[in-house]
């Protein structure tokens, strides 16, 4: 249950599609060398889930932070 009195941001989950995949490259000698690829993309129709987490900073903090940094 969410305490009123605290304050929340929120964590998605299901909001991008991750794919790894390896790739093959020279690697000196005529041997080759094997690297991972990652490519992270947004699936058409999305529906992620909004998941409310505690704030790990109070907003006084941020709101100082942010003028200070105008």
């Amino acid at each position: 249950m969410i305490d009123q009195d605290r304050e929340y941001g929120i964590r998605w989950h299901n909001r991008y599609k991750i794919m790894e995949y390896p790739v093959s490259e020279s690697g000196g000698n005529g041997g080759r060398r094997y690297r991972k690829h990652t490519t992270t993309t947004m699936p058409p129709g999305y529906e992620g889930v909004a998941i409310p987490v505690p704030a790990y900073l109070p907003r006084s903090v941020v709101k100082r932070a942010r003028a200070a940094s105008l």
